[in-house]
């Protein structure tokens, strides 16, 4: 007798995985590989979800495993690049953005992520060329625009700063216009706030990214980047620390340990003084 129950399909899972249901589209993606072991597109999108849900270990596996299935699958390596960034393993995602690059060597997205690794690697001449090149194919690359900013900040060049804070803002106001209701938006324009050493403008973002975070999402992706709920709560509090809100800015330290109780920062505004 066939049973009466319907297969879920690949489509189901990105429907799961789009209402923000991460553990319900794994559940669907890995039914998916037990019955096809090479089916690459749901091993990228089950990696995904576990990057979601901060599981980089497994994310790692199911990535890993998609490039293997498929060697060309520009997106994945991407996703695996990003995902070694995460993880701290520089060389690894600096091999899977050079091999992005020989896929297609106008690729914005692996173009950024080399000039991340540049910029880990203290390369600020070659990180500097990636990002001008990646800005120049695509003039909305908010990575490219943001790390731009980042080193002016180093290099104590306020007018580079401001230039390019200004062009990864107004990238940002184009996403939450687009799609008011997404984190990412809130918190990467906060971001260019703080770049800018404009503190109240940044709170406000970076409170509004908290309150648009998903039950449960510890990690968030948006322009080919990461920042974790406790990045995002500690934005918070050094936005009110610098603004001379000490209370609100222990109450983000005290918050922020309770994700992470070994975050040295966090530790020090969880002891401020009034």
């Amino acid at each position: 007798m066939r049973s009466s129950q319907k297969k879920p399909t690949f489509d189901d899972g990105l429907t799961a995985q789009m209402r923000g249901d991460f553990g319900a589209a794994i559940t669907i993606f890995e039914r998916i590989v037990e019955e096809h072991p090479a089916n690459a597109a749901a091993y990228h999108q089950m990696g995904r979800c576990h990057m979601k849900l901060g599981d980089f270990r497994k994310a790692l596996e199911c990535l890993e495993t998609t490039t293997r299935l498929g060697p060309n699958r520009i997106a994945a390596r991407l996703d695996l690049g990003m995902l070694y960034l995460i993880v701290d393993n520089v060389p690894a995602a600096k091999a899977q953005f050079l091999r992005a690059l020989s896929l297609n060597g106008s690729n914005v997205k692996a173009m950024t992520g080399l000039g991340i690794v540049h910029h880990k690697e203290r390369d600020l001449g070659k990180a500097i060329s990636q990002f001008h090149s990646a800005c120049a194919l695509n003039p909305a690359s908010f990575a490219g625009h943001y790390y731009l900013a980042k080193i002016h900040k180093a290099l104590q060049n306020p007018a580079g700063v401001r230039e390019e804070a200004l062009k990864a803002a107004a990238i940002c106001q184009g996403l939450i216009r687009t799609r008011p209701e997404q984190p990412e938006g809130y918190f990467f324009l906060a971001e260019t706030f703080t770049l800018q050493e404009d503190y109240r403008p940044a709170l406000q973002n970076y409170l509004i990214a908290r309150d648009f975070s998903p039950k449960g999402v510890m990690h968030f992706f948006g322009f080919g980047l990461h920042y974790s709920l406790v990045d995002n709560y500690l934005g918070i509090a050094r936005c009110y620390n610098l603004l001379g809100e000490r209370q609100y800015a222990r109450y983000f330290g005290q918050m922020t340990l309770k994700i992470d109780s070994e975050n040295e920062e966090a530790k020090a505004l969880a002891v401020l003084g009034d």
